[in-house]
């Protein structure tokens, strides 16, 4: 069972290790415009590394600091996000990008567990994810979600397997790339 920061675990080195992170995030930001949200972007090379674990895990940790914070699951793939926060997936990025009647408040959906923390999910899986990834509206997705939060947290599909990610990559003002010890093949 995966486990996810609490108010109750705050004293636990799960949150610790947030905090650091929080910290070194605020430093390597520091340059970037007031005023409009931050947008960091989670890959990986393969599956199971944990990129919607930190996401979610950082969502959490930066919402703490009345930050106000979304996570988008934009893992049109194989999504994770609706599944770990245990949020119905038939609602999310995809239908916005199709669907030009869907507005932002249609996706965001509140967190149960942490004030000023919201998720949007990536919705029905579709044929086309690179097609859809292409397309203006999640360039105004973005923008959007920066004039309404402080940060802006992405949940992307891993680079070593398909090539949605870098399709996003000028979204973001910092990628963030994990890598899960004794996990993947280092050749």
């Amino acid at each position: 069972e995966i486990k996810f920061l609490t108010k109750e675990h705050l004293r636990s080195s799960l949150a610790e290790s947030l905090r650091m992170l929080r910290a070194n995030l605020n430093f390597m930001l520091a340059d970037q415009k007031e005023g409009k949200g931050k947008t960091i972007m989670f890959t990986s090379t393969v599956s199971g590394e944990g990129k919607t674990f930190l996401s979610i895990n950082l969502g959490f940790s930066l919402a703490q600091t009345d930050k106000k914070v979304v996570v988008v699951g934009m893992d049109l793939r194989a999504p994770k996000l609706g599944q770990y926060v245990d949020i119905p997936i038939n609602t999310g990025v995809t239908n916005y990008i199709v669907n030009p009647d869907f507005e932002i408040d249609d996706l965001i959906q509140p967190s149960i567990d942490q004030e000023n923390l919201d998720y949007i999910v990536s919705g029905p899986v579709p044929p086309n994810p690179s097609e859809l990834l292409i397309k203006e509206r999640v360039g105004e997705l973005i923008e959007k979600l920066r004039e309404r939060y402080d940060y802006i947290i992405i949940d992307t599909a891993p680079v070593g397997l398909v090539v949605d990610t870098m399709l996003l990559v000028d979204h973001a003002d910092l990628l963030l790339y994990v890598t899960r010890y004794n996990y993947l093949n280092k050749n």
